[in-house]
């Protein structure tokens, strides 16, 4: 099943893409883990995402995403494109996103305090508020 729902992520269809990266990221949040093979695939999709709100659901799941160091590089583009986005919930995810990428490769942790730094003077408090969760460790 977790296979298919990574699939749905390169999906030419939208909606597809965003109900499966929902659903990958219930399962996350739900203590599903992904096998070695599903996280190659996911790092392989992540460049194709297009939809804002399938980017967002994959932010909103890293800390319950456990990333090889081979695959962490791709992880990390992708928090870092997204932390560029017009979308304001993505932008808000995204850097922690990287933060929690970079708490187990520590390679990430200065891109990912950047991160964190600029969306702390973000003009959407969302934005704001979710970088003061990151920094408090929520």
């Amino acid at each position: 099943l977790m296979g298919l729902l990574v699939d749905t992520l390169v999906d030419d269809d939208m909606n597809a893409q965003i109900g499966g990266s929902w659903l990958l990221a219930a399962y996350l949040k739900d203590g599903v883990q992904l096998a070695q093979a599903q996280i190659a695939q996911l790092s392989a999709a992540l460049a194709n995402m297009r939809d804002g709100f399938g980017r967002l659901h994959i932010c909103q799941a890293a800390e319950h995403l456990t990333v090889p160091g081979e695959k962490a590089s791709a992880f990390a583009a992708f928090y870092r494109a997204s932390a560029e986005s017009d979308n304001t919930f993505l932008r808000a995810w995204a850097p922690s996103g990287l933060f929690h990428l970079a708490s187990h490769h520590p390679v990430y942790m200065n891109t990912a305090r950047d991160l964190v730094e600029k969306a702390l003077s973000d003009p959407a408090p969302s934005v704001r508020a979710r970088a003061r969760k990151t920094l408090a460790g929520e």
